[in-house]
């Protein structure tokens, strides 16, 4: 009776270290995947884990955007975070309309909006 105690107990904590080692080796290789992928563009500091970039209350989206603008949009575009999303905001025309000509489906989707603003 006693070794069954002692044989669960043992593969409880195995079981608990393997968890752990694996966590660790997964964080481990996202840092070093992250550190080997950077974009040309700025991102905007101060990134947390999990809530990503903070905007103080989704009324203050438009400011806190604006303001990033002010500050990393020199280039003309920069990215940012929200709840674990990426978002790119384009701040000048060269830009727009160089993603513009490579979105997909473009004719379809202005057919789409040329309906919408018609109705």
């Amino acid at each position: 009776m006693n070794d069954f105690f002692t044989t669960s107990l043992l593969s409880t904590r195995l079981n608990c270290l393997v968890l752990g080692a694996a966590s660790m080796l997964m964080y481990v290789l996202h840092k070093i995947r992250s550190k080997k992928l950077k974009t040309p563009w700025p991102e905007v500091a101060g990134r947390q884990p999990f809530i990503g970039n903070s905007i103080g209350g989704l009324e203050n989206l438009g400011n806190s955007v604006e303001a990033w603008a002010g500050i990393y949009g020199k280039d003309g575009i920069f990215s940012f975070e929200l709840f674990g999303t990426k978002f790119y905001a384009v701040c000048d025309e060269k830009h727009s309309t160089f993603l513009e000509g490579k979105m997909p489906y473009s004719i379809t989707r202005r057919d789409n909006t040329a309906r919408a603003m018609d109705s």
